[in-house]
């Protein structure tokens, strides 16, 4: 009994001391940022009118159009302001214009080695200073709302829908406080890849899922979402811009070729149009049957 309490204190000490040791260099990591781009992001918040560094960062993707769009506040209470607009590059092509080449790849990720980009709402775990992409930041993916809709799919089942709802419900408030998180434990669970994992904002200009940015605006998106600073980041990934109303002929092929796209993009547009009028986030919960979005006008921001 002694042998077996002493080798799990052992492994635990171990552990934490990993732990540390990579919470260190991301640190460095920072620090070093920090130095060379914080002129430049002092230049761009200033002319924003902000300060630097801002409380409250987010981040806004359209996949059609191929934009990352970086807003950012000085107090929680204030609206969001657009800092700038940084391109995507080399996303997947999900999205056609032509009649002829409407494909059944539209829409969110839904399983692993689809080579699709997740949709909706969605929260930075961590920071990787190891990325063969020069710097990324990780994804939420899967979140509840992914499980939910994957196993209505068939794609995973009762118990791999149920693993990832209850990492959620263990780690959701947690996330990206000690820079270092326990996500891993969930990508490697078997009951869960069916789903897909790894889903990085990154640099470079290419990709297979991911949303590349390039090296230099992955540097800025890295420091600003310092969770030191910072108190998370949501990130939000739309499949095109719903106010465009010259895309509704392509909206509606996609939704023909898929009627669950439907109502699941409808839940994203009431996100959108919510943050467009008021400059902030919703909060926001999860419905356990469907996996929809829904607006929660008495809480703060999302619950999972």
């Amino acid at each position: 009994m002694r042998k077996a309490i002493a080798v799990i204190v052992f492994y635990l000490l171990t552990v934490l001391a990993v732990h540390a040791k990579e919470s260190e260099t991301v640190l460095k990591k920072l620090t070093a940022l920090r130095k060379r781009v914080t002129p430049r992001l002092l230049r761009r918040l200033k002319k924003s009118g902000l300060k630097y560094p801002p409380k409250d960062v987010f981040l806004r993707v359209y996949k059609f159009e191929g934009t990352v769009e970086l807003f950012a506040r000085n107090s929680l209470s204030a609206p969001f302001t657009c800092v700038t607009t940084y391109a995507a590059h080399n996303l997947p092509k999900n999205y056609y214009e032509q009649p002829s080449l409407v494909h059944l790849d539209a829409g969110p990720k839904e399983q692993q080695g689809d080579i699709k980009v997740p949709e909706g709402v969605f929260k930075v775990l961590y920071h990787n200073p190891w990325s063969s992409y020069h710097l990324s930041i990780a994804l939420g993916y899967p979140n509840p709302a992914d499980a939910i809709r994957a196993y209505k799919s068939k794609i995973i089942t009762a118990k791999g829908k149920n693993t990832i709802l209850q990492w959620w419900r263990d780690h959701g408030e947690t996330i990206d406080k000690e820079l270092i998180a326990g996500i891993p434990s969930l990508w490697s669970n078997k009951e869960a890849i069916p789903v897909g994992n790894e889903i990085f904002m990154h640099g470079k200009n290419v990709s297979i899922g991911c949303i590349p940015i390039g090296d230099k605006n992955i540097e800025e998106v890295f420091l600003l979402t310092d969770p030191r600073w910072v108190q998370g980041t949501e990130i939000h990934i739309y499949p095109f811009r719903f106010t465009n109303k010259k895309l509704s002929p392509m909206r509606r092929r996609y939704e023909k070729a898929k009627p669950w796209l439907k109502d699941f993009w409808q839940s994203l547009e009431e996100i959108d149009s919510y943050f467009e009028k008021t400059g902030s986030l919703p909060a926001l919960y999860i419905d356990k049957d469907s996996g929809r979005y829904h607006i929660e006008y008495d809480q703060k921001r999302i619950s999972y």
